[in-house]
């Protein structure tokens, strides 16, 4: 996902929340990847949140991943992107950024 706040703004965390339900190959990201660009273009990576759950049951669950910066940044737009394996799916309701 990119989002464009349309000029730059202040940015000190970067949240997404993800549900997980083994039964129907629904699971959490391994990791989220997260970069900001002033252009659109030139992405660099302000850090990398990783799958700390090791959870094992087949019922359903959430967690959040959260990304937070020891210094607020300023950016006009952020790439989010979730790695996962090709045979399964993932399920997010909202990125949230502060």
């Amino acid at each position: 996902a990119v989002i464009d706040f349309e000029r730059r703004e202040e940015i000190s965390s970067i949240a997404m929340n993800f549900i997980q339900t083994r039964r129907q190959r629904v699971f959490y990201p391994e990791k989220l990847i997260i970069s900001v660009s002033d252009n659109g273009k030139n992405y660099r990576e302000i850090g990398v949140v990783k799958n700390q759950s090791a959870k094992a049951d087949s019922s359903s669950q959430n967690q959040k991943f959260e990304l937070k910066l020891a210094k607020p940044i300023m950016a006009r737009y952020i790439q989010v992107k979730a790695a996962i394996s090709d045979d399964k799916f993932i399920l997010t309701d909202e990125i949230i950024i502060y």
